[in-house]
């Protein structure tokens, strides 16, 4: 399999933590940083699997020598720690954002937004990794509960029902979860519209879907609520 022509990145905010300063900055003739690193992992996951993630492997892909790698980490197990810190800052990041969205219909529209641009193939690769990782593990229990937590709050403003609404958010996560498991690369066309018609189905909203060059966008306004009988 040839390397990636498109490297997997997550959603860049132009708001908290500077992401997109340090975008701009990469985009210049620097050395490379930490962060280079980490979309470097993100592309190896996606293509070869985590057993293909190597200092060497990295250090082919960004066209530098050992003496780099090792200038920013102590070794894999250190790199493999600092890989997870930073995919959590990320997420955190993405859940706050989300979260500060006052109107809650808009929330969802800008959550689905940033779904749509996550990096499923590599985030499918981690997970599986996770099982056999520790550090991973306890990273990956982290982001789940952070990425559940808002899932429940926004359910519960549309589903009057604490029971049902936690259920509705599982599923939604699950869904998510699911069609990264499923296929390879995903068809983030399908996943969106997967996605947009299950929140139509459960949450209350209608979805009016915009084809665009770049992918489907879903807009989405409230409608009656379903039957919860």
């Amino acid at each position: 399999m040839s390397e990636r022509s498109s490297p997997a990145r997550f959603p860049q905010l132009g708001t908290a933590q500077g992401w997109r300063a340090r975008q701009n900055r990469r985009r210049a003739t620097k050395p490379v940083d930490p962060e280079d690193y980490f979309h470097a992992a993100l592309d190896i996951l996606t293509d070869f699997g985590p057993e293909s993630l190597t200092a060497a492997r990295l250090c082919e892909r960004l066209n530098v020598t050992k003496g780099s790698f090792y200038h920013h980490f102590q070794g894999m197990d250190d790199f493999v720690e600092s890989l997870a810190d930073y995919r959590e800052t990320i997420f955190n990041g993405l859940v706050s954002a989300v979260a500060a969205q006052p109107d809650p219909v808009a929330r969802v529209t800008f959550a689905v937004s940033l779904i749509a641009a996550l990096p499923h193939e590599a985030e499918a690769a981690i997970r599986a990794w996770s099982h056999s990782n520790k550090v991973l593990q306890a990273s990956q229990r982290r982001v789940d509960r952070s990425t559940m937590s808002i899932a429940a709050s926004t359910t519960s403003v549309f589903i009057d029902d604490p029971e049902r609404s936690m259920c509705v958010a599982r599923q939604t996560i699950a869904l998510i979860i699911g069609l990264q498991q499923l296929e390879h690369p995903v068809d983030r066309a399908q996943l969106v519209h997967n996605l947009a018609s299950f929140i139509e189905l459960t949450w209350g909203l209608t979805a009016t879907t915009t084809e665009t060059t770049a992918g489907p966008v879903v807009e989405f306004t409230r409608t009656e609520a379903p039957n919860q009988n």
